[in-house]
């Protein structure tokens, strides 16, 4: 059985805090790290800014799997793509946690934003995959 998360706002003990999202108001804030992992000039404000720096192919994928495992009190480490600055498609790791109000409620999301270490891996699965078929049948890029 997963272990069930029980934080409580103000406990002042966790891991590194990248993100401090606040899903009551939609606001958010970053540290300077995640500019860089972003490629961005100055940090989104609100999550609708940071949802549109989320690849459009992921958004859903990852929406969906933070708010499960949110409603079942468990943390969360979700690899995503983003669109760099740069113009470049870079993996992400989301890892982090919901702190709940004594009305059961998520209050805030904590969570720590790393370069993916596997981001290859998602690559070659798809070309193994397309070695194994010979093709797709639709049109698509690894």
């Amino acid at each position: 059985m997963a272990q069930r998360r029980t934080a409580k706002l103000g406990s002042g003990r966790g891991p590194r805090r990248d993100l401090d999202w606040d899903p009551r108001t939609g606001s958010l804030s970053w540290t300077a790290e995640m500019l860089n992992l972003y490629g961005v000039a100055y940090p989104a404000e609100t999550y609708a800014e940071w949802r549109q720096l989320v690849h459009v192919d992921d958004i859903a994928r990852v929406e969906a799997e933070r708010e499960e495992t949110l409603r079942r009190r468990q943390s969360f480490n979700i690899e995503y793509r983003v669109m760099h600055g740069s113009g470049e498609v870079r993996w992400i790791a989301l890892r982090g946690e919901g702190y709940y109000g004594d009305d059961g409620e998520v209050k805030r999301v904590l969570a720590s934003i790393w370069t993916s270490m596997n981001a290859s891996a998602p690559r070659n699965n798809c070309v193994k995959a397309k070695s194994a078929f010979g093709r797709w049948p639709i049109a698509h890029r690894c």
